[in-house]
């Protein structure tokens, strides 16, 4: 498949009945609206494409008209990148790094969503291997798209300027979450970013929107939730925001937190003073389990108040590590994620099953390291 074939698959996406659709080696970019729009009418598996720079969004579900997805609907994803939308490209290309002439959100009559859903239903959808980047929205689809089997794996999220991670589950349903990196840098694109047009953010307004959150999600009853090995860093008001759906409130469903790293940041330009809280529980049947955790240098205290075993409230100690209190965004561009040897993080995991690779692929020790990625040797 080539590039010539792309507007075709723009305009047959457009009703529910499309499915068994495969994407390969493919790059949708430059688009003045959407990169792919319209609801899904059955499998659709991508491999190798990117999604960048369309003015309105990268992958849009919602046709306008409420047009639900059909049964068996699903994405499999491997190697997907989704990076600069809500940003018009420029032409010709002379900013090679970061080619965006303007950007508008949701303040501004622009959207920028990477992936999103409205009145969206999936049965499964699976994403490995993807990145979402500099959207002046969400990062990643969203709570109006419904998933009754989620798993995120080996992906990033970062410099978005809403959500880093979002999305919505409903009972019955299972979301895995494992060897993730995330940057809650929400404000990221208010100063100016390397190889963008030094005007290219002139018309942005609404960083941080909904809230602030790095991560938000809902599940509901009967439900399992695994968020396992990740790292995540950042500024934002909130790490996670975990709620249920307000008609399927959680019960028995257990969200299990094992092995992550969260490392939090004071950025004075967006809450003096306050560092971001870890959790925030959107009702009371929300149930957390949280082990083999490293927190630190956040607002609430998450090891005496949390109470579950080997949790760790010290600094990871990753390799180049910026200082607690940043001064510019840019401090948070080039994180390391790997820790340092001697850092709390190192060997004090507990094996997963089938989690036997870091993020970048590495054999996982007995025991693992707590994050998403070993010690470089």
């Amino acid at each position: 498949m080539h590039q010539g074939w792309l507007s075709t698959v723009s305009q047959d996406l457009q009703h529910n009945t499309t499915s068994n659709i495969t994407l390969q080696d493919i790059y949708i970019h430059g688009l003045t609206t959407i990169g792919i729009g319209g609801p899904i009418g059955g499998p659709f598996k991508l491999t190798r494409v990117a999604i960048d720079f369309n003015a309105f969004a990268a992958w849009n579900f919602d046709d306008g008209h409420n047009t639900p997805d059909a049964p068996g609907s699903s994405i499999t994803a491997s190697y997907v990148t989704m990076k600069g939308n809500g940003c018009l490209e420029e032409y010709p290309i002379t900013h090679q790094q970061f080619p965006a002439l303007r950007c508008w959100d949701t303040n501004n009559g622009g959207f920028g969503d990477s992936w999103s859903g409205q009145d969206t239903n999936l049965d499964s959808f699976v994403c490995d291997h993807c990145v979402m980047a500099y959207n002046t929205k969400d990062g990643f689809i969203g709570p109006h798209t419904l998933i009754h089997y989620l798993k995120v794996t080996n992906s990033a999220s970062y410099g978005n300027m809403g959500q880093q991670w979002k999305w919505g589950s409903p009972p019955g349903s299972t979301a895995i979450f494992e060897n993730n990196l995330t940057v809650g840098n929400c404000r990221r694109m208010a100063e100016p970013l390397p190889g963008a047009p030094p005007d290219y953010n002139r018309n942005l307004t609404g960083f941080c929107r909904a809230g602030g959150d790095i991560i938000s999600f809902f599940s509901a009853a009967n439900s399992t939730v695994l968020f396992a090995n990740n790292t995540t860093v950042g500024y934002s008001a909130t790490v996670f925001d975990v709620s249920c759906q307000t008609s399927h409130p959680c019960g028995s469903t257990h969200f299990d937190f094992r092995n992550n790293i969260v490392l939090g940041f004071l950025n004075p330009k967006y809450l003096t003073g306050e560092v971001p809280g870890l959790f925030y529980f959107g009702d009371k049947s929300v149930n957390i389990n949280s082990d083999h955790a490293v927190y630190f240098n956040l607002r609430s205290k998450p090891c005496p108040l949390i109470g579950h075993s080997d949790l760790i409230c010290a600094s990871p100690a990753l390799v180049n590590q910026p200082p607690s209190t940043l001064t510019s965004e840019s401090q948070l561009d080039n994180v390391n994620f790997h820790p340092k040897p001697g850092s709390p993080a190192v060997a004090h995991g507990v094996p997963l099953s089938g989690l036997t690779t870091d993020y970048f692929g590495v054999t996982r020790p007995n025991p693992p390291s707590i994050g998403a990625v070993e010690p470089q040797k």
